[in-house]
């Protein structure tokens, strides 16, 4: 129908056995354009220790077959969108590792939904807020020699992801520790009547990375953070800062980095304030597209006579 916004929240809850489960989807359409989420997590922990220590060698079965000697590890936890994945494959050759994984993730409903549209705009805004905190700690020490090894880790936190390939080893040394923690994820859409404008993710997340490796193959490694904003795909327009690098032959690498965003609420006690208040930077973004382009004017107070702008 033409000259209307359709919005709609749907919660899901499931039940499983062992664990409270729970998912819900955020989907807005106008007369001509849709956006959607949709986000799932667990009341849940999880606590792994393991250590190995070995010669990977042909095993000679009956009627003088032999099994090609290989060893492998496949790891991954995925809890709202923070996602911890690990593979190793190895030939023959002498082969240790120690490693920990420790996560846990909570569901703290109900789901939020604050919808409005100030007085003579076009605009309406649209806020989910979600506090589903998750936390994952990993960390792994890895020595091998041998014919050849491969080892893969991804660690994704919401959109900001760090991974390594060190691939082609035939001999190989790892030390990897990956913390990563989400606080709460709020997402705000701007849509008008006939389109969607513009989508803020705004998660409270941290993403702690440290990897020293010696390496004798290639060794890939690639990181991203994310911005808030995006107006379309967010795969593709999410992108803020962004590397990339390549290396062949015989390396010590050690790196370190470190990925935060924090995204506070307005506080409480000073929602009696008149907008002018907070200033321009302090504002909802619906709120400075209804008053005006300029932060003179909310310096100076004339967005307190414009009704229906919240502070």
């Amino acid at each position: 129908m033409k000259g209307t916004l359709s919005l709609i929240l749907i919660l899901l809850i499931l039940i499983p056995e062992m664990a409270l489960s729970e998912s819900w989807l955020g989907y807005v359409r106008t007369t001509e354009d849709r956006w959607s989420i949709y986000r799932h997590s667990n009341n849940l922990s999880f606590k792994s220790d393991q250590y190995i220590k070995g010669e990977i060698e042909p095993f000679y079965g009956p009627r003088g077959r032999v099994l090609r000697p290989s060893c492998s590890y496949f790891e991954d936890i995925n809890l709202n969108d923070v996602n911890l994945k690990q593979r190793t494959a190895a030939l023959e050759g002498n082969y240790s590792s120690s490693a920990t994984i420790r996560s846990e993730s909570k569901v703290k409903p109900p789901v939020g939904l604050d919808f409005y549209k100030p007085v003579d705009s076009k605009i309406y805004a649209i806020d989910f807020l979600e506090t589903w905190p998750v936390s994952i700690y990993a960390s792994k020490r890895l020595e091998y020699s041998g014919k050849r090894i491969n080892d893969r880790d991804f660690s994704v936190n919401n959109y900001d992801f760090i991974g390594t390939n060190l691939l082609y080893n035939t001999k190989l040394s790892k030390d990897l520790v990956v913390k990563m923690n989400l606080s709460r994820m709020n997402y705000t859409v701007l849509a008008a009547e006939s389109n969607v404008i513009l989508v803020e993710s705004k998660p409270t997340r941290d993403l702690s990375f440290r990897l020293s490796t010696g390496t004798t193959g290639m060794a890939d490694i690639k990181y991203q953070q994310s911005q808030p904003e995006f107006y379309g795909d967010p795969a593709a327009k999410y992108r803020m800062v962004q590397g990339e690098e390549r290396y062949y032959g015989l390396f010590n690498l050690t790196m370190n980095i470190h990925m935060k965003s924090q995204f506070d609420r307005i506080k409480q006690e000073d929602d009696w304030l008149p907008c002018c208040y907070q200033g321009w930077a302090d504002m909802r973004l619906a709120d400075k597209i209804a008053i005006t382009k300029s932060a003179d004017d909310i310096f100076s107070c004339k967005c307190a006579g414009v009704h229906g702008v919240r502070p």
